[in-house]
C-alpha cells in the first residue's frame, strides 16, 4: 500500500535520527531532514553530507510504503540505516575521486567507528 508521508512520520523519523545521532557521538553534526524533490520510487530516503560544514540533509520520499501496524519499526529502521551512513560517511568519502584512498586513512575510519561501538557496548568506560 502507497500512502503520502504524514506530519507524524516526519516527527518520528526526526525523533529516531536523532537518538542515533547521539547513540554514534555524531552530536558535532546538523542533521536536516527535507522532503525530496524529486521524489525517487526507489528509497524511502537517502542522505547527503558536507564534512567541512558537518551539515548532514536526509531526504524523505513523499510516498511512503508501510504497513500500518509495523510502521514506526520501518520509520526507526529508516532512521538507523541513514544515521549509519553517516556515521561511514568519510569511508564513502575515501573511495570517491577527489580523495585518494590510503590505508592510513581507512585504518583510521575503523578505529573511528570501532570507538563509536566501544561506547555503545562498554559506556561504563
Amino acid at each position: 500500500m502507497k500512502d503520502k508521508i504524514t506530519p507524524h512520520n516526519i516527527q518520528l523519523f526526526k525523533t529516531h535520527a536523532k537518538h542515533y545521532r547521539k547513540l554514534f557521538g555524531l552530536k558535532n553534526w546538523e542533521i536536516e531532514c527535507k522532503l525530496d524533490p524529486e521524489n525517487s520510487d526507489e528509497n524511502y530516503a537517502y542522505i547527503e553530507w558536507d564534512h567541512k560544514s558537518k551539515i548532514a540533509t536526509i531526504y524523505l520520499n513523499k510516498i511512503w510504503v508501510a504497513d500500518k501496524e509495523t510502521e514506526e519499526k520501518q520509520i526507526e529502521k529508516i532512521a538507523f540505516h541513514e544515521i549509519m551512513e553517516l556515521l561511514l560517511s568519510k569511508l564513502m568519502d575515501y573511495s570517491g575521486a577527489e580523495h585518494p584512498i590510503s590505508f592510513d586513512n581507512v585504518t583510521e575510519q575503523i578505529h573511528s567507528i570501532i570507538n563509536v561501538f566501544q561506547k555503545i557496548f562498554f559506556p561504563e568506560e
